[in-house]
């Protein structure tokens, strides 16, 4: 029996079937954590898997306290400056959830304390925040979700 990711199954999904399912729904919380422009790097912005990937995996490397990539260690020193400031008192990247056995979900963190008793924090790196997030990102972040309760 093959297990799917989250990820792979958003992919795999057309926009416009992830729109209808998701239209109508309110994310509980968005915190936009701005930058100064000075320190964007060339890859904020653009549709970029390998990109992306690596920033995830500085991301859940700079949470276990080790060195990252330059170019990202703006965006994770702010990330992490706020979840302390938020209260947060336990992080964990890159969390694997499997309550279920034919779907296997991963968030960016699952923290502890803060804005609630815990969390799921999916961290995207755009220029500009919309007012709602897509569709997408909302089904990837149910979809941990889910997968937590």
């Amino acid at each position: 029996m093959k297990s799917h990711t989250i990820t792979s199954i958003v992919r795999n999904t057309s926009t416009r079937s992830l729109s209808r399912a998701f239209a109508g729904l309110d994310p509980d919380q968005i915190y936009d954590l701005e930058l100064s422009p000075r320190l964007r790097c060339s890859t904020v912005g653009r549709i970029d898997c390998a990109a992306g990937q690596r920033f995830h995996s500085d991301l859940a490397t700079s949470i276990s306290g080790q060195w990252i990539d330059r170019q990202y260690w703006p965006y994770t020193r702010v990330l992490r400056d706020w979840l302390k400031d938020a209260g947060v008192t336990n992080i964990w990247s890159e969390w694997e959830f499997r309550s279920h056995r034919r779907v296997v979900g991963y968030c960016d963190l699952l923290v502890k304390g803060g804005p609630n008793a815990r969390g799921v924090v999916e961290v995207k790196l755009v220029n500009n925040l919309p007012e709602v997030p897509p569709s997408d990102d909302q089904c990837q972040v149910g979809g941990s979700a889910i997968q937590r309760l």
